[in-house]
C-alpha cells in the first residue's frame, strides 16, 4: 500500500462521505429520485462502491473494509424500518455488489493506487 502524504485529508474525506451515506440512509423521508428504472439501487451502489474506493486505499486489509461495509449496508436495511423507511433485500444486494465490485477493481487494477497517483500529480 502507497504512503499518502496527504493521509489526514483523504481520512477526513473518507468519514465524511460515510456520514453523508448515513445520513441519507436514515432519513426519514428519502429525497426525490429521477423517474429510472431500479435508480434507487444504481444510488446505492455507487454510494457503497465509494465509499469501498476511499476506505480500501486507506487501510491495508481492504478485505475487512469490505466486510464491514457490507455489514453496515445490511444494518442500515434494518435501522431504515425505525425511520419510516422500506427495508429492501435489493438494496442489501445493492450495497453489497458496489463494495465488492470495487474491492475487485483495487486488487485487479491500477485503481488501488489512485489516491497516491494523484498526490504525485498534484505536488
Amino acid at each position: 500500500m502507497p504512503e499518502l502524504r496527504w493521509r489526514p485529508f483523504w481520512l477526513a474525506a473518507a468519514w465524511s462521505l460515510l456520514v453523508v451515506v448515513l445520513t441519507l440512509s436514515l432519513m426519514p423521508k428519502p429525497p426525490a429520485l429521477p423517474d429510472v428504472a431500479f435508480s434507487d439501487k444504481y444510488g446505492h451502489l455507487l454510494a457503497y462502491g465509494s465509499l469501498m474506493f476511499c476506505f480500501g486505499q486507506l487501510y491495508p486489509r481492504r478485505w475487512l473494509v469490505a466486510l464491514l461495509l457490507v455489514v453496515m449496508g445490511v444494518g442500515v436495511e434494518f435501522l431504515q424500518q425505525l425511520t419510516g423507511r422500506w427495508f429492501e433485500l435489493a438494496d442489501m444486494l445493492a450495497n453489497t455488489l458496489g463494495v465488492l465490485s470495487l474491492w475487485g477493481l483495487l486488487h485487479l487494477t491500477w485503481l488501488g493506487r489512485s489516491l497516491a497517483w494523484l498526490e504525485s500529480r498534484l505536488t
